[in-house]
Protein backbone atom coordinates (compact mmCIF):
# COMPACT_ATOMS: atom_id res chain seq x y z
CA UNK A 1 0.00 0.00 0.00
CA UNK A 2 2.81 2.31 0.81
CA UNK A 3 4.34 1.93 -2.73
CA UNK A 4 1.08 2.75 -4.68
CA UNK A 5 -0.21 5.98 -2.06
CA UNK A 6 3.33 7.64 -2.26
CA UNK A 7 3.60 6.74 -6.03
CA UNK A 8 0.24 8.04 -6.82
CA UNK A 9 1.32 11.25 -4.31
CA UNK A 10 3.95 11.78 -6.66
CA UNK A 11 2.61 11.51 -9.64
CA UNK A 12 -0.65 13.74 -8.97
CA UNK A 13 2.51 16.26 -7.78
CA UNK A 14 3.66 16.05 -11.24
CA UNK A 15 0.33 16.02 -12.84
CA UNK A 16 -0.14 19.82 -10.96
CA UNK A 17 -2.31 18.68 -7.73
CA UNK A 18 -2.05 20.25 -4.50
CA UNK A 19 -3.60 20.19 -1.36
CA UNK A 20 -4.21 22.29 1.13
CA UNK A 21 -4.42 21.45 4.52
CA UNK A 22 -8.02 21.79 5.40
CA UNK A 23 -8.27 19.44 2.08
CA UNK A 24 -8.72 21.62 -0.58
CA UNK A 25 -7.10 20.64 -3.92
CA UNK A 26 -5.73 23.48 -6.18
CA UNK A 27 -3.54 23.46 -9.11
CA UNK A 28 0.25 23.39 -8.11
CA UNK A 29 2.85 25.08 -10.18
CA UNK A 30 5.55 25.39 -7.29
CA UNK A 31 8.53 23.25 -7.52
CA UNK A 32 10.70 21.91 -4.56
CA UNK A 33 13.91 24.17 -3.73
CA UNK A 34 16.62 21.44 -2.94
CA UNK A 35 18.88 25.04 -2.64
CA UNK A 36 17.61 28.47 -3.46
CA UNK A 37 16.39 28.62 -7.12
CA UNK A 38 17.44 25.22 -7.77
CA UNK A 39 15.09 22.22 -8.16
CA UNK A 40 15.12 18.88 -9.74
CA UNK A 41 11.20 18.53 -9.98
CA UNK A 42 9.56 17.98 -13.48
CA UNK A 43 6.24 18.35 -13.77
CA UNK A 44 3.85 18.06 -17.07
CA UNK A 45 4.08 21.75 -18.09
CA UNK A 46 7.51 20.80 -18.61
CA UNK A 47 7.17 18.43 -21.49
CA UNK A 48 6.40 19.66 -24.92
CA UNK A 49 2.00 19.52 -24.97
CA UNK A 50 2.09 18.53 -21.56
CA UNK A 51 -0.54 20.82 -19.42
CA UNK A 52 -1.36 20.76 -15.37
CA UNK A 53 -4.47 19.34 -14.08
CA UNK A 54 -6.75 21.80 -12.47
CA UNK A 55 -8.15 20.08 -9.72
CA UNK A 56 -10.63 22.28 -8.84
CA UNK A 57 -12.54 21.49 -12.50
CA UNK A 58 -12.67 17.62 -11.60
CA UNK A 59 -16.11 16.03 -10.54
CA UNK A 60 -16.32 16.55 -6.50
CA UNK A 61 -16.21 12.80 -5.99
CA UNK A 62 -12.61 12.66 -8.46
CA UNK A 63 -11.97 15.84 -5.78
CA UNK A 64 -12.45 13.94 -2.45
CA UNK A 65 -10.97 10.78 -3.52
CA UNK A 66 -7.70 12.47 -4.43
CA UNK A 67 -7.66 14.55 -1.26
CA UNK A 68 -8.52 11.59 0.99
CA UNK A 69 -5.33 9.94 -0.87
CA UNK A 70 -3.08 12.71 -0.52
CA UNK A 71 -3.69 12.74 3.00
CA UNK A 72 -3.87 9.17 3.38
CA UNK A 73 -0.22 9.24 1.61
CA UNK A 74 1.09 12.03 3.72
CA UNK A 75 -0.04 11.11 7.34
CA UNK A 76 0.03 6.97 6.92
CA UNK A 77 3.15 6.56 4.84
CA UNK A 78 5.47 9.54 4.48
CA UNK A 79 5.31 11.06 8.03
CA UNK A 80 3.26 8.00 10.21
CA UNK A 81 1.32 9.96 12.15
CA UNK A 82 -1.76 7.84 10.93
CA UNK A 83 -4.43 7.97 13.79
CA UNK A 84 -6.37 11.25 13.64
CA UNK A 85 -8.62 9.04 15.52
CA UNK A 86 -7.90 6.62 18.51
CA UNK A 87 -11.05 4.40 17.69
CA UNK A 88 -8.89 3.29 14.58
CA UNK A 89 -6.29 1.51 16.81
CA UNK A 90 -6.63 -1.45 19.07
CA UNK A 91 -5.30 -1.78 22.35
CA UNK A 92 -1.56 -2.71 21.03
CA UNK A 93 -1.32 0.46 19.23
CA UNK A 94 -2.02 -0.93 15.92
CA UNK A 95 -4.92 -0.40 12.73
CA UNK A 96 -8.08 -1.99 13.90
CA UNK A 97 -9.70 -4.37 10.72
CA UNK A 98 -11.94 -2.12 10.02
CA UNK A 99 -9.67 0.85 9.25
CA UNK A 100 -7.03 -1.23 7.71
CA UNK A 101 -9.99 -2.18 5.14
CA UNK A 102 -10.84 1.24 4.56
CA UNK A 103 -7.47 2.73 4.18
CA UNK A 104 -7.05 -0.25 1.41
CA UNK A 105 -10.03 1.74 -0.16
CA UNK A 106 -8.92 4.96 0.11
CA UNK A 107 -5.70 3.82 -1.73
CA UNK A 108 -7.03 1.93 -4.35
CA UNK A 109 -9.01 4.81 -5.33
CA UNK A 110 -6.20 6.94 -4.90
CA UNK A 111 -4.06 4.95 -7.57
CA UNK A 112 -6.97 4.13 -9.98
CA UNK A 113 -7.78 8.08 -10.29
CA UNK A 114 -4.37 9.31 -10.74
CA UNK A 115 -3.60 6.37 -13.09
CA UNK A 116 -6.71 7.95 -15.14
CA UNK A 117 -5.62 11.16 -14.64
CA UNK A 118 -2.29 10.19 -15.92
CA UNK A 119 -3.07 8.64 -19.05
CA UNK A 120 -5.43 11.56 -20.31
CA UNK A 121 -2.72 13.88 -19.78
CA UNK A 122 -0.07 11.86 -20.95
CA UNK A 123 -2.34 11.92 -24.55
CA UNK A 124 -1.26 15.81 -24.89
CA UNK A 125 2.69 15.05 -24.26
CA UNK A 126 4.42 15.01 -27.87
CA UNK A 127 7.67 13.41 -27.53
Amino acid sequence: MAVVALTSRTVAEFLGIGRHQDGRLFKSTSYFEHTAGKSYAVKTKDLSGGELVDPTKLPTDIQKILSDGILEANVAFAHLTFWPNSGDQTSRASATRKYKKEQYERVQKFGQTVISLWHDSAKKIKL
